[in-house]
């Protein structure tokens, strides 16, 4: 199980360093609100996503592309295209795993699967923000409104220690996720192209 779960774990998530200034708590109440009025309406997403991946015993960051699916039954798809190919997806209380033709399947019945798979599409949508496993604090940042999620349970703190999500002005979905693992390395990324609402062919999410 812990093989699958470095794996997993290996893609969500963005660090700048510009100054941060906490929102107040009337700020924090109008994001919220926008931000749930908003999701309300988000069915599908289909995006791009460059990621960087920074590693302690690495000088340089492993860096790969790829395109992300969300559909209206809650299916997700992760895929990798550049520099190799490799895909998860989350569907149905299973993770089917594409490593380039290899592939594998796993019961997300447990609760530590399902955790991570909600923590995958939420982080993009936006749905994350009234999870009560996570303690939750909101900044402004440039251009951003940023929150930061801390795991309260034991079971994610073991592989995460925060996440991060930038939300462009006048955005429900993220444009950028970083995700800090509890070894300090961390992984960036950044949604590009990213289209709202469009049909996505149920084709996608076939293992």
């Amino acid at each position: 199980m812990k093989t699958y779960l470095f794996l997993i774990l290996n893609f969500i998530f963005v660090g700048v360093f510009a100054q941060e200034k906490k929102l107040s708590t009337a700020e924090i109440e109008e994001f919220k609100t926008f931000v749930e009025e908003e999701i309300e309406n988000i069915q599908t997403i289909d995006t791009e996503f460059k990621q960087e991946k920074h590693l302690s015993f690495l000088t340089s960051k492993i860096e790969s592309k790829g395109k992300m699916f969300v559909n209206k039954q809650g299916f997700l798809k992760w895929e990798y295209l550049t520099p190799e190919k490799y895909s998860i997806i989350f569907k149905e209380n299973y993770i089917f795993i594409n490593d380039n033709g290899k592939k594998s399947e796993v019961n997300s019945n447990q609760e530590i699967f399902k955790e991570l798979s909600d923590l995958i599409s939420g982080s993009v949508s936006g749905k994350l923000l009234n999870n009560p496993k996570f303690d939750i604090s909101y900044f402004q940042k440039e251009e951003f409104t940023l929150v930061k999620l801390k795991p309260i349970q034991k079971s994610l703190q073991k592989y995460i220690k925060q996440v991060e999500l930038y939300f462009p002005e006048n955005d429900a979905s993220v444009d950028k996720v970083k995700l800090i693992e509890a070894s300090k390395d961390y992984t960036i990324i950044n949604f590009i192209h990213k289209k709202i609402n469009v049909e996505i062919d149920s084709h996608i999410f076939d293992y």
